[in-house]
């Protein structure tokens, strides 16, 4: 039994210094750089596309399948990050939770 225990340890030692390394890797590659005003603002506007897409009380035009780039803002909401703002250099955020 003390033989696992000495196998055990180093494994946990490991599996930290992974998960810690891991954790700055995805705080550096995804900074929050869009504000609370802006993520309502891209729920708001992504769900309506994508009622445009299903159709929910919009017409069926022909032109419907665009509305399905409303996850585009939907997920930069939910994950607090754009793209395109992180390629200007742009951020919503106030400053105290900016990353």
């Amino acid at each position: 039994m003390a033989a696992l225990t000495q196998i055990k340890a180093p494994l946990r030692q490991s599996a930290q210094r992974f998960m810690s390394a891991l954790s700055a890797i995805v705080e550096v590659a995804m900074n929050t750089n869009v504000g609370m005003i802006d993520r309502i603002a891209r729920t708001v506007i992504g769900l309506l596309l994508i009622a445009y897409a299903i159709p929910l009380g919009f017409p069926a035009t022909g032109w419907n399948w665009v509305g399905w780039i409303g996850i585009v803002p939907i997920l930069t909401a939910v994950f607090g990050n754009c793209p395109a703002y992180s390629l200007f250099g742009v951020s919503t955020c106030s400053r105290k939770t900016a990353h």
